[in-house]
Order: C-alpha cells, then sequence, then structure tokens
C-alpha cells in the first residue's frame, strides 16, 4: 500500500486507475485531506473528483458525495469510456 500526504494511506487500486485514466489522455493529481477526494482527473476538458476504494473498500459518509471507482474500468465509465 502506498502512503500519500500527511501519511494518508492509498488504496491498493489507486495506480492502476491512475494509469488508466492516463493512458486514454488524461490528467490525474493526487489529492488528500480530511473530506476530499483521492483524485481530481481531467479528461476532454472535464474536471472530475474522484474517490477511489480498494474492492470491499469501505465509504466514509465524507466520501459519499464524490463518484467511487474501485476498478480501473470503474473510473474510465465515469468519462464514457468503454474498455
Amino acid at each position: 500500500m502506498r502512503y500519500g500526504g500527511a501519511g494518508k494511506r492509498r488504496d491498493t487500486s489507486e495506480p492502476e486507475i491512475i494509469a488508466a485514466l492516463q493512458a486514454v489522455g488524461a490528467i490525474v493529481k493526487q489529492i488528500s485531506g480530511d473530506g476530499l477526494p483521492d483524485l481530481l482527473v481531467c479528461w476532454r476538458g472535464r474536471w472530475l473528483p474522484i474517490e477511489v476504494k480498494s474492492k470491499g473498500g469501505r465509504v466514509r459518509d465524507k466520501q459519499r458525495i464524490y463518484p467511487i471507482a474501485r476498478t480501473a474500468a470503474e473510473a474510465l465509465a465515469l468519462f464514457g469510456v468503454r474498455t
């Protein structure tokens, strides 16, 4: 498991999701902070915050306002990209 800003644990599915988004030309920024999503993604001029969860990862109440992606396919589908 990777750690990001201020010792925050990163989800194990995050590297695969980032790689898939970047492969289709998206700009991906990892962010962290209480109540913030894991990723801020821009694809074709559309910005979208994404909360990344590993399979079976628990979604906290603060995270429910963001789209959730557990796999690369789910992250791409948020932008209408089919795999």
